[in-house]
């Protein structure tokens, strides 16, 4: 990566020349070959480093406000949790293009670029990604000199330094060092964040046609865990007048992860062309998290509510390798670009959770007492059984082939496959009710087959229309594997079917246009229960219809675009009716809004001088599925001030929600919502040496 001043913040750039400003013209995560983005028959979404810098996000949610298609949950104050086209998940994650699916909030200080591929995605990356999925691309050890200190400050005491340093060793060995730390304190009432990490990375060049990659990542975040607000009547109890208020208990709400990662990845050209990539990876997350929340709504005089709580531990190690390879050829006048290779995969780790629930009561100055309540300030606790204590472990054994078919400079087909084996035990280490001996394991094995097809059409080079087929299947554990009984053990897996159709047009080489018309259809679907958080409703179908329009690049060479407007409708296909927890068919999927539009822009005012402006509005929504709690829609503006201070320290300033709007930005169900922060302003400075 080079920057490039003179732009009022820095036009950032990749070595390869891919991804200038807000605009990457090619990836390889979508087809695991390196593939301009026009030519790929899938709706994709790219959040540059620079626009990261710009915007000063430091997070996965945060990224994505800006994104067509995506909404945000609220992942219970302790993990990232989102939702692409109406589909919720808190596992679709990955970094450079393996899977990174424990529960935590990920940061951005180590991050090249953020990258959404809309749309069942198990062709390339495997079980899930019904809705879509997230590739964070990392830093890596280039070769080009880097030396950068950021220091962060602004409103809630927030503090943040980070750290970017990378050189040649020698002139086959490159080394890059980032890190950061933060500790700040946030606008919601004993809320706090302290979060740490290193990643140190190297590249070898091993010969003329040999590279290998080193990098290790630990990284910590340490917060207390934040449920929202209940609600009453139907919509979120006094949101306007109490954005800050916690309805919980913080000494009893707070939130861990430790993860250790460490990947190796070997590339390799052999003599007849054949590409090698092979990457490996082991990661482990030491993960533990304890919250408090309501459980439902305040009454009528405002002078009770019900809470809940639980701590739960969900340690989780991972060990994946992925090895393809790819090979160019021609078959007359059609090309060819074939990739084939497996994947191998371990997982194993506990799932542990143990509920308590406690009434409070009180006056109208809702709530009762940020601490624990006792017995004496007007609550009855009590304990509940252990709600899961299982010990679990996934095997999977993947292959996949793929051939992208050039039949001329005008029509060009994708066409591939892949088989997964997914083979799944659980054990709960609780004895077994009736016999008092140690439980037995619930095991199920899948075979899964899962197609993709797709063709490109483009009468002009730099226009393309579009259309693809894809499936994808979640076994029944689900994305963080619940535990199997007898009767679970026996479900078969969800299903995702995606059909789309689109367009993407290079309005000039640095400012492209894309839109996207899809149908999708999830089968076997847990839906979340309304009334009792972190279960089901029992299995539904879902279907989602919607378009996706994105505008990314340089509008002009002084103005700068990124953004899109999304129409997304999810609906219940059939009645659900589990104790009471009532889902009918034709109801909204919760959290996802009809239309949303969102809009930054970045203005130069001169070679040293640059300002932002951002707009974000989603339509109301729900809060969970069966559609008796209505969020209220929302707007906010965002703005940015950039100035080059010289040649090596930038200054910047951000504003959120310039004109200090009181909302709600998320939910995790009807009783868990979250207000949405006041006016916030951040100052950076940016020094290069």
């Amino acid at each position: 990566m080079i920057s490039v001043a003179g732009t009022g913040g820095g036009v950032i750039v990749d070595s390869s020349g891919a991804q200038v400003g807000y605009i990457a013209k090619r990836l390889r995560s979508a087809t695991k070959t390196d593939t301009a983005l026009i030519d790929t028959p899938q709706a994709i979404s790219i959040v540059t480093q620079q626009q990261i810098r710009d915007q000063n996000v430091q997070s996965i949610g945060e990224a994505l406000r800006y994104v067509p298609g995506v909404s945000v949950a609220q992942g219970e104050g302790h993990r990232d949790e989102i939702l692409i086209r109406g589909q919720r998940t808190t596992a679709d994650f990955f970094v450079n293009g393996i899977r990174d699916d424990a529960r935590y909030f990920r940061d951005l200080y180590n991050t090249q670029r953020i990258e959404v591929l809309k749309g069942p995605n198990a062709m390339i990356f495997g079980r899930g990604g019904g809705g879509g999925i997230v590739n964070r691309v990392l830093k890596e050890a280039d070769g080009v000199p880097i030396r950068e200190v950021l220091v962060q400050g602004g409103q809630f005491f927030n503090k943040r330094v980070a750290l970017d340093v990378g050189d040649r060793v020698s002139d086959t060995v490159f080394f890059r060092l980032n890190g950061v730390f933060e500790d700040t304190e946030t606008y919601r009432d004993f809320i706090d964040v302290r979060r740490y990490g290193v990643n140190p990375t190297m590249t070898f060049l091993l010969g003329p046609q040999t590279t290998l990659r080193l990098s290790y990542e630990y990284f910590s975040d340490n917060r207390i865990a934040d449920r929202g607000i209940p609600s009453q009547f139907g919509r979120p109890w006094r949101y306007r007048e109490n954005t800050s208020t916690l309805f919980g208990a913080p000494f009893m709400s707070n939130g861990f992860v430790d993860a250790h990662i460490g990947t190796a990845q070997l590339d390799h050209v052999f003599e007849n062309g054949v590409i090698m990539r092979s990457q490996s990876r082991i990661a482990d997350y030491a993960k533990y998290h304890q919250n408090a929340y309501p459980n439902g709504p305040v009454n009528a005089d405002e002078t009770s509510f019900v809470m809940r709580g639980y701590g739960s531990q969900t340690d989780r190690t991972n060990y994946f390798n992925q090895t393809d390879f790819t090979y160019k050829f021609d078959t007359g006048p059609i090309a060819h670009t074939v990739v084939a290779g497996v994947e191998l995969g371990y997982q194993e780790g506990v799932d542990f959770r143990r509920d308590f629930i406690w009434n409070a009561t009180g006056s109208r100055n809702l709530p009762v007492n940020p601490f624990m309540p006792t017995t004496t300030e007007g609550a009855v606790l009590r304990n509940l059984a252990t709600g899961r204590n299982n010990t679990y472990r996934l095997g999977v054994v993947s292959a996949f082939v793929q051939d992208q078919i050039e039949i001329s400079e005008h029509l060009q087909f994708i066409v591939g496959g892949r088989f997964d084996r997914f083979d799944f035990e659980s054990r709960d280490r609780r004895p077994d009710p009736a016999t008092g001996l140690p439980s037995q394991p619930n095991a199920r094995v899948d075979n899964l087959v899962s197609p993709r097809v797709g063709v490109v059409v483009k009468p002009l080079p730099e226009l393309a229309f579009y259309s693809s087929y894809s499936v994808s299947f979640l076994p029944s554990a689900g994305d963080q594997f619940r535990v199997l009984d007898p009767t679970t053990a026996l479900s078969v897996p969800e299903r995702f079917e995606n059909m789309e159709i689109g367009v993407k047009y290079d309005i000039t080489p640095t400012f492209q246009f894309t839109a996207a018309l899809f149908n999708l259809d999830r089968d076997n679907q847990p839906i979340p229960s309304s009334t009792e958080a972190g279960f089901s409703a029992g299995l539904g179908q879902t279907r989602t219809q919607g378009i996706e329009i994105g505008l990314a690049g340089y509008a002009t060479d002084w103005w700068q675009i990124s953004g899109g407007y999304a129409y997304t409708e999810p609906r219940i296909l059939a009645d659900l009716d589990d104790d009471g927890d009532t889902i009918a068919a034709g109801n909204l999927v919760g959290g996802v809004p009809l239309n949303t539009f969102s809009l930054w822009n970045k203005f130069d005012i001169n070679a040293q001088f640059a300002v932002g402006v951002g707009y974000i509005y989603q339509d109301p929504s729900f809060a969970s599925s069966d559609n008796t709690v209505r969020l209220p829609s929302f707007s906010r503006f965002d703005a940015g001030v950039f100035y080059q201070i010289n040649e090596s320290m930038r200054a910047q300033v951000n504003i959120e929600n310039v004109f200090d709007r009181r909302y709600v930005v998320s939910a995790h169900n009807n009783n868990n919502i979250l207000p949405g922060a006041p006016r916030t302003v951040r100052v950076q400075l940016i020094a290069r040496f």
